[in-house]
């Protein structure tokens, strides 16, 4: 009885020891973002509009311009979603033009954490470097050409 007691631990330890480890919050966050970023690139690039992702440290939303306003996108192409992971923005583009786009859209000093990214499908993006913690650190960036990356040693 003993002996059999004690192959079943072994057994069980060797079972825990071997299951793969959990995937970070923050990795599945990042890996989420990088995707739907290049999905609105892809799109903004085919489709000759511009979209929008507007982002804070809580969660991101996409937008399409389409008959002189921008309005939600398609939910099952675009779809906004809420961070599991802290997550911290550096917006990069702290020039006069984005500030004055900031304003002009109505962001006010109540929601100064919102970022306007403009996907620009002839012109120039908006980059921006969203870092998250919760686990290894990751981060995710899209620089002024489109071109979107993962860095798994964010600091």
């Amino acid at each position: 009885m003993l002996l059999s007691l004690a192959i079943l631990a072994f057994g069980a330890s060797i079972v825990s020891l071997n299951a793969p480890q959990r995937r970070s919050e923050a990795l599945d966050d990042a890996e989420r973002l990088a995707a739907r970023l290049q999905m609105a690139v892809e799109s903004a690039t085919l489709s000759g509009r511009a979209l929008r992702m507007d982002i804070n440290s809580d969660a991101y939303q996409f937008y399409r311009y389409e008959n002189g306003r921008w309005q939600e996108t398609d939910p099952q192409s675009l779809s906004g979603r809420r961070f599991t992971s802290l997550a911290k923005i550096n917006f990069e583009a702290a020039d006069a033009f984005s500030e004055n786009e900031r304003i002009l859209n109505g962001v006010t000093a109540a929601r100064s954490d919102l970022y306007h990214v403009i996907i620009n499908p002839i012109g120039p993006m908006t980059p921006i470097s969203v870092a998250f913690s919760g686990g290894a650190p990751v981060s995710v960036s899209l620089d002024e050409i489109g071109n979107v990356a993962i860095d798994r040693r964010a600091k």
